[in-house]
């Protein structure tokens, strides 16, 4: 695993989204910043639903992000 991929992970094993390694899309969090997730802006402190994306499939690829701005 890269680098990148453990710090990811770290902090996707923490993350309220997580359900059993998926990214769960029924559950919300706060985003941690502002930033642009898939075209839309997010705001800092709003509440997103999590994309439902495997969390281990997500960490290992360069271009995704996360859905709260945590990576």
């Amino acid at each position: 695993m890269s680098p990148i991929a453990k710090k990811r992970l770290k902090i996707c094993n923490r993350c309220p989204l997580n359900t059993n390694g998926v990214c769960d899309s029924s559950k919300q969090g706060k985003a941690v910043t502002d930033f642009y997730y898939r075209g839309e802006r997010r705001s800092w402190l709003n509440d997103y639903y999590g994309c439902n994306c495997p969390i281990k499939a997500k960490i290992n690829s360069p271009t995704s992000q996360c859905p709260l701005g945590k990576w």
